[in-house]
């Protein structure tokens, strides 16, 4: 239904991002052969750990077959290191060639630097990690002031930012 969506709206490619898994990936692609019209986009939302600072949530995109690769190197580090569900961020800045990084929006530290009101050159220098920077919706007033400033950082420093649907399901 995702995909007949995304062509009725006259799409040209679809992203579809698993929490801590790929799980999905076989089905997507199975499903994608009948859409050869629709690029597919995979990735996944993985929490990360910092210096033990608490559990940010970064977007990871594939560019390319290698970036699959490192992607589920990514992924299996969850198990390895005995933390289910958290990445140490020096896997992933291990493994990050071919992957686009992308700060996942109200959940991201660079979402989170803005909102505590950390110094400009902290929050540069955050901004300055991602390749870009989702927003998800939101009706909360406080966060879309921080997506207001999030939209200026992203022009200021050329960091493309993007709306997403951050849906977990698509159903009727």
């Amino acid at each position: 239904e995702a995909f007949d969506f995304a062509r009725y709206c006259g799409h040209k490619a679809i992203g579809f991002t698993n929490l801590n898994n790929v799980q999905d990936f076989p089905e997507i692609q199975n499903i994608s052969k009948d859409y050869p019209d629709l690029k597919v986009v995979y990735g996944a939302k993985v929490f990360y750990e910092e210096n033990g600072q608490g559990a940010p949530l970064v977007t990871l995109l594939i560019k390319n077959q290698k970036g699959v690769k490192n992607l589920y190197k990514i992924i299996s580090s969850e198990i390895e290191d005995g933390i289910p569900g958290v990445v140490d961020i020096k896997v992933i800045e291990k493994h990050r060639e071919n992957l686009l990084l992308g700060a996942s929006g109200d959940l991201s530290d660079l979402f989170w630097a803005i909102h505590n009101e950390e110094s400009p050159d902290e929050i540069k220098k955050t901004a300055l990690r991602y390749d870009y920077i989702e927003l998800f919706p939101s009706n909360d007033i406080k966060t879309r002031l921080v997506y207001k400033n999030i939209v200026k950082l992203g022009k200021e420093l050329n960091i493309p930012v993007v709306a997403t649907g951050d849906c977990h399901y698509y159903g009727q």
